[in-house]
């Protein structure tokens, strides 16, 4: 069994939109998070239909001062209310969030990376590739979506990985 998370108030300091179905929001917190890997995702009490859910969102890149993270939120108008939740947060609201945690870790002793990913599913990839980029390892990442206007953060992708970055929309 997990450890009980540890809740603490976030402040959403900024919302950008990436696609007309895909949302960044950037989150504030009051301390620093423990060192975290790339992949790491945070939990997030949303509330939807008078319900308190949580909600779980990766954390996309490795911000510098453990403070300040990026995550996306795919707006589901048929989902279960944690994306309209989200969507409905402005600039300046607070919210609990937990974290960060990693379940999905990047391999530190293969020795060919191939990263895979289709739509919202590329967020925890953007910090593994960064990461490899950086380390100077061999790596292959294939990102598809239904089509590159659904397809966030294509050009941030581009500027980290260059010709190992493969795109099929």
């Amino acid at each position: 069994m997990g450890t009980k998370p540890t809740w603490v108030a976030g402040t959403v300091t900024s919302i950008r939109d990436l696609t007309p179905t895909v949302r960044e929001m950037t989150l504030t917190m009051p301390v620093p998070a423990p060192l975290f890997v790339p992949g790491s995702h945070i939990q997030i009490k949303a509330v939807a239909g008078g319900r308190t859910i949580v909600r779980h969102y990766s954390l996309i890149g490795m911000d510098a001062d453990r403070l300040t993270w990026r995550i996306a939120v795919r707006r589901e108008d048929a989902g279960r209310g944690g994306s309209l939740y989200m969507w409905s947060l402005k600039p300046g609201s607070r919210l609990p969030v937990s974290g960060p945690h990693c379940n999905f870790e990047l391999s530190n002793v293969a020795t060919e990376r191939l990263l895979v990913a289709g739509g919202i599913g590329i967020t925890p990839l953007i910090g593994m590739a960064d990461s490899l980029v950086r380390r100077r390892l061999p790596f292959r990442l294939l990102y598809a979506g239904r089509s590159r206007r659904e397809m966030p953060y294509v050009d941030e992708l581009q500027q980290i990985c260059g010709a190992s970055l493969d795109i099929v929309a």
